[in-house]
């Protein structure tokens, strides 16, 4: 009796197991079409959908990184810096080391004025991802407003140097030449900033450069 009392036991155990392991993925894949469904809102830029779809998939799968950040894209999208700040923060918790991470929270912080430390993780960011031409050009913006000129140059060049069409690059580094007194490279950089289509580069030429 004993042998099939434990047996009856065993059995229930391993049943019980299965249909939490099949609750468990039906919620995953609940999560994943919350967390779809949720891109394509932010896509059409309706971010409080956006953001409703991916709490609640946070709810059902709290351990995805992927949701936290998307959701955290969704509230820097509506300037709720601090709501943003508080879920990219958990993102990293979760993966320290995924392409944009570091990105987002530097533009969080810049925007939140913490200029330090959004050079901090635009300087992160390009570790994970070399190619990140918008962290240099972030970070030249950061060395602009501290009046550091040549370092902004500097970024701004290896901005161009790997998106040779962003155009607020040349248009930016004309700005900073020009607080250098050097109205030749300044005008050069804003000509290619508007043959790149800038409108403001193309102000500063007729005001500046005629």
């Amino acid at each position: 009796m004993f042998a099939a009392m434990k047996k009856t036991f065993l059995l229930l155990l391993i049943v019980n197991c299965q249909l939490s392991i099949i609750n468990s993925f039906a919620q995953n894949k609940a999560a994943e079409n919350l967390n779809r469904l949720g891109v394509t809102h932010f896509d059409s830029l309706n971010y409080v959908a956006a953001i409703n779809c991916f709490t609640k998939a946070i709810s059902l799968d709290s351990a995805n990184f992927e949701y936290y950040s998307n959701r955290a894209m969704s509230y820097f999208s509506m300037k709720q810096y601090p709501q943003a700040l508080t879920d990219i923060d958990k993102a990293l918790n979760l993966k320290k080391d995924f392409p944009g991470a570091y990105y987002l929270r530097g533009n969080i912080k810049d925007k939140s004025g913490d200029k330090e430390g959004a050079h901090k993780d635009f300087t992160k960011e390009l570790i994970f991802n070399p190619g990140c031409f918008k962290c240099y050009y972030n970070i030249g913006n950061i060395y602009l407003e501290k009046k550091d000129y040549n370092l902004a140059i500097e970024m701004f060049a290896k901005c161009s140097s790997i998106e040779p069409t962003f155009s607020e690059a040349y248009n930016n580094s004309g700005i900073t030449k020009y607080k250098m007194k050097d109205k030749t490279g300044a005008c050069a950089d804003w000509k290619k900033a508007f043959e790149l289509g800038n409108k403001e580069a193309g102000k500063d030429l007729s005001r500046f450069c005629n």
